[in-house]
């Protein structure tokens, strides 16, 4: 037993000893090297907050791309000139960027690259800004006692372009017919006993829009 305890001791000598000699280097463990990171090729794709609306619309644009460390190019092409005239202009290389749009429809491009490809995607027509207008209109003051002076007032959101006249034409009924009263945005009449239908209409180069309220001026 006690040989078996002495050669024990030996080999355990032994051991240290060889570690002892052992260069620095080969006494840690070392983790392998880092390998590089894998390269995803892109794949182009977008959503927005909106597609459709009045002018100015203001539109944020979100990537919804897959693929890593990508570098983004945004680009839109109106609508408003022939199709052999139409041109890309890019509006942003951010991963989300935001943008206001002016009467028309636009194309929206996004094209996507990095160390391993390039992906693009177009959607045509993707943005609409309504041209037309959205008419609206308040009186003051609706009610009272004859002859009542009524200030008449167009609030209607009229999308135009430089140079572009808007025009507006008011007309009441009393029950005797459509009348027209004025050709501004603006005007203050007086009426006399009755009940009156009003109707306004805005145009401009998108083309008329009518709202007619019943009833909307009584006098007494």
């Amino acid at each position: 037993m006690q040989r078996k305890h002495i050669f024990a001791v030996l080999i355990a000598l032994v051991l240290i000893a060889g570690f002892a000699i052992l260069p620095a280097s080969a006494r840690h463990y070392s983790r392998p090297p880092t390998q590089p990171a894998v390269c995803v090729e892109p794949i182009s794709e977008f959503s927005s907050s909106a597609t459709s609306g009045f002018s100015p619309l203001y539109v944020k644009f979100t990537s919804d791309s897959t693929g890593t460390y990508l570098k983004y190019q945004w680009s839109f092409r109106s609508h408003d000139v022939a199709p052999s005239d139409r041109v890309w202009i890019q509006f942003s290389t951010l991963e989300n960027p935001s943008m206001k749009f002016n009467p028309g429809q636009y194309d929206i491009r996004l094209n996507v690259t990095n160390g391993c490809g390039e992906s693009s995607l177009v959607k045509s027509a993707y943005i609409r800004t309504d041209y037309i207008p959205k008419v609206s209109f308040t009186a003051s003051p609706q009610y009272g006692y004859s002859p009542l002076t009524v200030k008449l007032t167009s609030t209607s959101i009229v999308p135009t372009t430089n140079g572009e006249i808007v025009h507006y034409m008011w007309k009441y009924n009393d029950g005797s017919g459509w009348k027209i009263f004025s050709e501004s945005s603006v005007d203050t009449r007086v009426f006399l006993t009755g009940r009156y239908d009003i109707s306004l209409m805005v145009t401009n180069d998108g083309g008329s829009v009518t709202k007619t309220i019943r009833r909307f001026i009584v006098v007494k």
